[in-house]
């Protein structure tokens, strides 16, 4: 009898674990095919620069998102479907930076 309960509750803990590991990969997976773009904005003394009004724009397309850097000067742009992206960087009193070709790639 012992041993059909210690048995049982090994089966029991063998498929809460199954579950617990089709959860978490399915969260991978629905992670997967979309990428992100993070960085930081500071000037030529490289001191952060709050309050930057950035673009960014899928090249093929032409869909554009736009954030604000935060205090610290970082930004993110999180969801990005694999493709290129032009980002444009504005704030009164600089000029206006622009990186282009920026390539996301999920692998």
């Amino acid at each position: 009898m012992l041993r059909y309960i210690l048995s049982k509750r090994r089966v029991y803990r063998v498929i809460a674990l199954s579950l617990m590991c089709l959860c978490v990969s399915a969260g991978f997976a629905a992670a997967q095919g979309t990428g992100a773009i993070t960085g930081a904005i500071k000037d030529s003394q490289a001191g952060a620069l709050p309050g930057v009004s950035l673009t960014l724009r899928n090249v093929e397309s032409g869909v554009a998102r736009t954030t604000i850097s935060e205090d610290n000067g970082t930004y993110r742009f999180a969801g990005l479907l694999p493709g290129r992206y032009d980002l444009t960087a504005e704030l009164p009193g600089f000029a206006t930076a622009e990186l282009t070709n920026l390539t996301i790639t999920v692998a």
